[in-house]
């Protein structure tokens, strides 16, 4: 039971985590069918593997979005592990031949997010803002919600930032100023940052200049204060960690690392074959940028997904043998490094078991959460990703879910308990614009910081602590 709630949790967060949040796959079709449908036919694997063949010659000689999407679809669907690699193979050989003709919005978004992990250096200028819009309130949420909506419905964040990075970004060095809005109240700050996680212990220093507008509020001993530290060094000191315990960072590392390129090497075909299937990315109109956007990207993209869509993609994830192996062989190898777990393993069972709630979970809430993407991006001249743009909308039920995690037993259902029938609707909307990638930039040294001009995170939380106390 242990194990299976170890790798629950596990794979709950690599849904949830990354970057859209998609867990890798190559949604290749049940081992065990003799037959597949296809377009609403019945086709057997005899036939699907020709028709894929004769479709690959094909698209060798006159390649088409179309076909290459219906190609996708059909090699998926072949239970033989063999034909699909050698198949898949192929189609990649013909689509990368033939890139530069415009045949395929995916494999060209692919590629410029791959050229984006060659960067080294970069100016950026990020942004996003918050809205939450809440429906048919009862008095106690409407009570509630005169604090928050107000903050939540002002807050607006924006960062321009210089960055230096280097061993595959293991080494990062960063240096911005932060402009943040709450209720009209700006609040602007510079920031430093100096990673590095390539030796045994990590490395990671912050470096925040403290703004006029929150020194009001620190007690009266720290109002003179320049900067705020949180160093990892003194966190892990702090915490009581010894060199001994953080011997094995470096293995945690190295296993998350081969982890990460296994992921996403499978995440590249996987999310091929989804946007076969789901039509996730389009071609998008460069007359709609502003004119300074427009002069420097030369192609964009439009990426689509609704609830439909991302329930759809994450279950056809989890359906795949190749990625449940990996994530299976990710918790058994993590699950080494941990000493309090050590010498227990997931089974195939425990996995298929965690997998079937996971899945049941998603089935179940659709009707009380709902999702939508809209995203914009684009490559410059470069093939780089430098331009992106979207928002992310969540909408809760509030009746719905309140239904859905109530108690089986009727009896406990009383009146008192029914949650009432509010909606919520949380949107973020967000921006990026890089610059001067891979260009030699200059970034001021971290100002030099000591007892008298800064304060560490741990020493704030302990005074906060105290301050709070004495109230």
């Amino acid at each position: 039971m242990k194990n299976k709630k170890i790798m629950s949790m596990i794979l709950v967060a690599g849904i949830t985590i990354g970057g859209t949040g998609f867990m890798p796959a190559k949604a290749l079709a049940a081992a065990n069918d003799k037959v597949q449908v296809i377009n609403n036919t019945v086709v057997s694997q005899k036939d699907l593997k020709q028709q894929s063949y004769d479709l690959l010659n094909k698209i060798k000689e006159n390649p088409t979005e179309a076909d290459i999407k219906t190609a996708r679809k059909m090699i998926s669907s072949i239970s033989d592990l063999s034909y699909t690699s050698a198949y898949t193979y192929l189609l990649n050989l013909y689509v990368d031949k033939n890139i530069d003709k415009g045949i395929s919005t995916i494999d060209e978004l692919i590629n410029a997010y791959k050229k984006n992990q060659s960067i080294t250096s970069m100016e950026q200028k990020f942004g996003f803002n918050t809205n939450l819009l809440a429906e048919n309130l009862s008095e106690e949420e409407q009570m509630a919600m005169a604090q928050i909506l107000p903050i939540i419905n002002t807050l607006s964040f924006g960062m321009d930032s210089k960055m230096k990075t280097s061993d595959e970004n293991k080494k990062v060095q960063l240096e911005g100023t932060i402009d943040i809005s709450i209720m009209n109240m700006p609040i602007e700050a510079k920031v430093w940052i100096d990673m590095d996680i390539t030796g045994a212990t990590p490395k990671m220093k912050f470096i925040i200049e403290i703004p006029n507008s929150i020194k009001m509020f620190l007690p009266a001993e720290l109002k003179d204060k320049q900067y705020l530290i949180y160093d990892m060094e003194t966190i892990l000191k702090a915490s009581g960690v010894n060199q001994g315990q953080m011997a094995g960072f470096g293995d945690i590392m190295n296993s998350a690392e081969i982890f990460g390129k296994k992921f996403n090497a499978s995440f590249n075909e996987f999310i091929k074959i989804a946007d076969a299937k789901y039509s996730i990315v389009s071609r998008g109109d460069l007359a709609t940028l502003d004119k300074e956007t427009a002069q420097e990207v030369s192609k964009l993209y439009k990426i689509d997904l609704n609830n439909e869509k991302l329930i759809g993609i994450i279950n056809d994830a989890l359906k795949d043998y190749s990625m449940k192996k990996i994530f299976k062989n990710y918790i058994n190898d993590s699950m080494k490094l941990d000493p309090t777990v050590k010498g227990q393993e997931i089974t195939d069972k425990d996995l298929e078991e965690g997998i079937e709630e996971i899945t049941k979970a998603l089935m179940e809430m659709g009707d009380s959460l709902k999702f939508d993407m809209a995203y914009e991006c684009g490559v410059n001249k470069e093939g780089y990703v430098s331009y992106e743009k979207g928002s992310f909308t969540v909408a809760v039920d509030s009746a719905k879910l309140n239904a859905l995690m109530a108690p089986e037993n009727p009896a406990q259902n009383t009146e008192k308990s029914k949650a009432p029938n509010s909606k919520y609707t949380f949107t973020l909307n967000f921006g990026s614009n890089l610059s001067n990638i891979n260009k030699e930039i200059k970034l001021t040294p971290m100002p030099e910081v000591n007892e008298k001009n800064s304060i560490d995170i741990m020493q704030l939380l302990i005074a906060s602590s105290t301050v709070q106390q004495g109230m």
